[in-house]
């Protein structure tokens, strides 16, 4: 009898720890902060080992069906990103381009090809510095698209990166900094009344994590004040920390509304379903994501992200 508590007790500390430590508040602290962008893969693997318990070990049946039960609150977590909702619809639209160039290393005509072939509006280029984009204008012939760059360090690992359609008419780009990496805050009339903005947050590290929560904490500028604001970027955060999903409250995830929040952006050398999902274009206000797209940018180690968000003006009366 007292193995059987033993192991109850050990599978429910080792399930919470491992597959809900949000719901505790852990997630904030190493090891859970990284851990947890890995959730969807720790259920799927506590769902194997329940089943394999439940089969080939009679006295760990006990301990089997609590981490089942687990499990399954973390599937209870993850199905609304899935699921997804009816796609949002305008007249007026703006397609948006995220993508992560590591370092500066990835190929700029890689990524130019890309902005060829989907001639997105508005497009954030996460860790390029002022000469990568430039050269991928370089590829684009310098007349299709504007852009601006900051860095906080000399490091591209601080870089932040933004191009505009010369479409959209005359553009406003500001850079802020209140995070630990730039931010770009593009507006102008061609975007009607949208405030885009590129975001680069810190990754949770061995040592520490409080400025990956100064990050995160930064989404609230754009995500807890009245407007329409469009926020892409690498936040190195998944929907299951609670840390970003508090941030971004009043804000909504293109690719979980579409019903692709599990669609990993990292790394992009595994198979889609298996990585996590840390680049995000999210929005809130009178806009809405009409479709999302997961591209595929050779020699970089993230995936592209590419949405088209619908935006209704205003109706003068």
């Amino acid at each position: 009898m007292r193995g059987q508590w033993l192991r109850l007790a050990s599978v429910l500390v080792l399930g919470i720890l491992g597959i809900i430590p949000d719901l505790l508040g852990l997630d904030a602290i190493t090891p859970f902060a990284q851990g947890m962008a890995f959730r969807p893969i720790i259920v799927v693997l506590a769902i194997v080992v329940a089943v394999l318990l439940w089969i080939f070990a009679k006295s760990w049946r006990g301990a089997s069906a609590l981490l089942m039960v687990i499990a399954l609150v973390g599937v209870c977590l993850i199905a609304p990103r899935v699921e997804g909702s009816k796609p949002y619809t305008a007249s007026k639209k703006l397609t948006v381009l995220l993508v992560n160039v590591q370092t500066s290393q990835a190929d700029p005509a890689e990524v130019a090809k890309v902005i060829k072939a989907r001639k997105p509006d508005l497009i954030g280029i996460m860790e390029a510095d002022r000469i990568y984009r430039e050269r991928v204008q370089v590829e684009l012939g310098f007349t299709d698209y504007d852009g601006q760059s900051a860095q906080s360090d000399l490091s591209p690992l601080s870089a932040v990166s933004v191009l505009w359609s010369t479409k959209l008419g005359e553009v406003t780009a500001k850079v802020e900094r209140k995070s630990k990496f730039p931010s770009w805050i593009v507006t102008g009339p061609g975007l009607g009344n949208v405030t885009f903005v590129a975001h680069h947050g810190s990754p949770p590290t061995k040592i520490s994590t409080e400025t990956w929560h100064e990050d995160l904490a930064a989404l609230r500028t754009w995500c807890g004040v009245p407007g329409n604001f469009i926020i892409a970027g690498s936040f190195n955060a998944s929907l299951d920390h609670s840390l970003f999903r508090n941030a971004i409250a009043g804000c909504k995830d293109s690719a979980a509304e579409l019903g692709e929040g599990l669609t990993s952006t990292f790394p992009q050398a595994t198979p889609r379903w298996l990585g996590t999902q840390i680049e995000h274009i999210i929005y809130k206000g009178s806009v809405g994501a009409e479709s999302v797209e997961f591209l595929d940018i050779p020699t970089s180690d993230h995936r592209g992200q590419l949405v088209t968000i619908g935006v209704r003006q205003p109706v003068n009366p």
